[in-house]
């Protein structure tokens, strides 16, 4: 016969199995959620230190099984979100979620919540920060960004390219087809138009100074042919590219 000493302890093993079982079901139960969510969600402590995230985290915020228990602000993300220790500090002290638009690496727009993490006893300890892909926003802001530049581009009467760094054309203007005889130059290389008129040392020594350091050239004349030439140029950025690319206007002098 059990003592009441060994009855009551063994009353408590058997809660504390049958409490321990439940919560290895409850922690079962949540990562199989959390695998199962097609959205990067990453949950953080007051300390921005990463708590659990979702498998479509790892790829935005370069993240690894190991990185549980460290703080946000080592990883090395894809994708950044401004003042994200202050907008965590005011989800924490308003419980109000913030809600911010921000771009990853490669131009890719997306929509970031951070909400207020509860405790099961309802203590705030945290946040839960969930990004949505605004691929309508960026394709709104794309196609408001290409046609303003279309538009601006062939209104300007003075001939337009836009070049690689291997003088590749990526867009000519309408004014610049009109002078160099053609209807479309996108991908050919500028020393291989008008009859090779552009193959010559000068232009080529200038479009390689504007990656020397020079950045702009302005009025810089050269001969092309029988015509004698103007050529301002600049280093730019397209929405669309990831390189600087050569912005050349021509302007021919008068005789």
């Amino acid at each position: 016969m059990l003592s009441t000493t060994s009855y009551y302890a063994e009353l408590v093993n058997e809660e504390l199995e049958r409490r321990n079982e439940e919560l290895t079901i409850l922690n079962s139960d949540l990562v199989n959620l959390l695998a199962s969510i097609n959205i990067p969600v990453i949950m953080l402590d007051r300390n921005l230190k990463i708590r659990r995230y979702t498998p479509h985290t790892e790829k935005i915020w370069n993240l690894i099984a190991s990185d549980i228990g460290r703080p946000v602000s080592d990883i090395n993300q894809k994708i950044k979100i401004p003042e994200l220790k202050e907008k965590i500090a005011r989800v924490i002290e308003t419980l109000e979620t913030e809600e911010i638009e921000t771009r990853d690496h490669a131009g890719n727009w997306y929509s970031v919540k951070i909400r207020p993490y509860k405790s099961i006893d309802n203590k705030i300890d945290g946040v839960v920060v969930s990004m949505l892909k605004s691929s309508m926003i960026q394709d709104g802001i794309d196609f408001i960004f290409k046609s303003f530049s279309e538009t601006l581009f062939n209104t300007v009467n003075e001939p337009l390219v836009v070049l690689k760094k291997d003088q590749t054309i990526i867009r000519a203007s309408k004014s610049f087809l009109e002078k160099f005889g053609s209807t479309e130059l996108t991908g050919r290389k500028l020393t291989d138009i008008a009859e090779g008129k552009w193959n010559i040392p000068e232009v080529k020594r200038l479009l390689s100074s504007l990656y020397s350091g020079k950045k702009t050239i302005l009025d810089s004349m050269i001969k092309l042919g029988q015509d004698e030439l103007l050529l301002n140029a600049g280093l730019i950025r397209l929405h669309d590219e990831q390189d600087e690319l050569v912005l050349l206007a021509v302007r021919e002098l008068l005789k």
